[in-house]
Order: structure tokens, then sequence, then C-alpha cells
């Protein structure tokens, strides 16, 4: 399984962005288990305490197959080296039954028929309003596009987050529900 899973662990670039799959390795370090030279810099108090679950989680599920790391969470790197902040499926493609009865999806639940991910991102304060959520959610979306597992595209936001719908707005991926 894991040679087929190199393709999916590559970078995903899109014109301003290096989409990084967070690997157990990566995912340590970043997670201070481990130390190493980062391949990449993250801010300074990052993960916070918000992302130090999420990070946590990320671990526990790539250590537990090559596919949760190519469908996993990516960090979005700028072309200084600088994580920008992270993007990526919550889970690899599964029937929509599946999908919809994760504890992580709060969307709506209509029907689709084949493989279905519900992605999800987060962009640094201080990086917000340069259109890099666009970008990156973009090159997600066509990834999984061609990847020929993926026939819908979930996306659930915290009610008032209009940043976000208008991101999923202009990327064309349906609104869930706001939550």
């Amino acid at each position: 399984m894991r040679s087929q899973m190199v393709d999916l662990w590559s970078t995903i670039s899109s014109e301003r962005l290096s989409l990084v799959a967070l690997t157990p390795d990566l995912l340590a370090m970043m997670s201070g288990e481990v130390a190493s030279e980062r391949p990449f810099e993250w801010p300074t108090g990052w993960p916070d305490d918000v992302d130090r679950v999420h990070v946590s989680m990320w671990l526990e599920r790539a250590a537990q197959s090559d596919v949760n790391v190519a469908w996993g969470p990516r960090a979005l790197v700028d072309a200084h080296g600088q994580m920008v902040g992270h993007a990526g499926f919550h889970l690899p493609p599964r029937p929509l039954e599946a999908a919809l009865g994760d504890a992580s999806f709060v969307g709506k639940r209509d029907p689709a028929a084949g493989g279905v991910v519900e992605v999800g991102y987060t962009i640094f304060p201080s990086c917000r309003h340069q259109g890099y959520a666009t970008e990156a959610v973009t090159a997600l979306v066509c990834w999984a596009d061609t990847s020929g597992e993926v026939t819908a595209v979930l996306a659930s936001v915290v009610e008032h987050n209009d940043a976000s719908v208008r991101v999923l707005d202009l990327v064309e991926v349906p609104l869930g529900e706001r939550v």
C-alpha cells in the first residue's frame, strides 16, 4: 500500500503555496515529541491549545495508515518557507453514510454518491486576508478530483465566519451548514 501512497504524499503546489503532507515524523516534531531540524518554519507558540489537540489527533491517525497521511492535513508553506496555516481533508474518501457518521462531521446530511471527503482549513491570524485559504482549498479540491476517488467535497463552517463562507463560495464547495 505504501508504494501507491507515495504519489499521494507528494507536495501539492499552487501559485504561492506548497501544501506539505503532515507525516508522523513531521507531526511528532510539531508536537514537540521529537527535536529535529525543521523543514520549514511555523509560528512561535504554535501549536496553540486548540491545534495541540488537532496535532495529537493527526499524529494518531497518520500512524495508523499511510492513506490517512495522504488524505490528512497539510502544512501551507509560502515561498519564504513560512507555514501560513494548515488545510486538508478530515479523513480519506468514504461512502456518504460513513462520512456523515464520523463524529468530526457537523455539516448537513444531504445525499451524494461515491467517495466523500470533508475539507477543513485554518490560516494563521497574521496571514489572513491574502487569499491563502482560497488558494489552498482550490488546490485540495483539484487534487481530490484528480484522485478518481472523490465524488463530493463537503464543508461546514462556524456561524458568522463569513470569510470561510466566501472561500467555499469561490471554490464552489457546497456548504453543509453553519454550526
